[in-house]
């Protein structure tokens, strides 16, 4: 108490000010607890952002099935629960992380035995506590399934592999967070894998790995 207040004085306390930012209140932790895998959680799509790892992950939440998007340490134990997504809304675990929000796919997701022709799929984003969620973009496209990116790491862009099952193709889209700019690119010759790092493309075939922009083009064996 400073020297010139009187100790028999009221304390005057202040409301908080209406401009402060309810994001701040730290988030309530999530119950969800992941499905494990060879000692491990079962996790998928990995993204490094500002030195923390996120991932996609099937689990429980309060004992009912659903899936999440977590943080992981270094070794890929698990470390908190980010958000999780409500799939009867058809959100899915495809996603990247930029400039401080998570972008993630919404589409129908068609039964493997019995799918049909999807038309059109969403890109929308949430904070880094799994709030302020919003809708990006609707992008048309003819697809039955959307695979998820092997990795995505340091790069604004999502690459969306789309595969129709009833010709066995292939169609890869890449969308822009910062523009939400959606340019169809040219389909490798390859289908195995990518991982997109400082906004450079690395596929690989086989034995080999192959370097190009994001564009899919300037091809070099790395």
């Amino acid at each position: 108490v400073s020297s010139n207040v009187s100790q028999n004085s009221t304390p005057v306390t202040t409301p908080p000010s209406a401009n402060e930012s309810e994001g701040e209140t730290p988030p309530k932790e999530i119950n969800f607890v992941p499905n494990i895998l060879f000692g491990k959680p079962a996790i998928s799509n990995k993204v490094l952002y500002n030195g923390t790892r996120y991932a996609y992950s099937n689990g429980k939440n309060n004992g009912v099935d659903c899936g999440a998007i977590i943080t992981v340490d270094q070794n890929d134990e698990y470390v908190g629960c980010v958000a999780i997504l409500n799939t009867s809304d058809n959100e899915r675990g495809n996603f990247t992380v930029f400039n401080g929000r998570i972008y993630y796919l919404k589409y129908i997701q068609n039964d493997d035995r019995d799918f049909k022709i999807i038309e059109k799929f969403q890109i929308w984003s949430m904070n880094l506590s799994g709030g302020d969620k919003r809708q990006e973009k609707e992008i048309s496209a003819t697809f039955t399934h959307l695979y998820n990116v092997n990795a995505i790491a340091d790069s604004k862009y999502m690459i969306l592999p789309l595969y129709n099952g009833f010709d066995f193709t292939y169609s890869y889209y890449r969308y822009d967070v910062t523009t939400k700019e959606t340019v169809k690119i040219s389909t490798p010759e390859f289908d195995e894998g990518f991982y997109i790092h400082n906004n450079q493309l690395f596929c690989y075939n086989s034995l080999k790995l192959y370097k190009y922009d994001v564009n899919f083009d300037n091809k070099q064996l790395f």
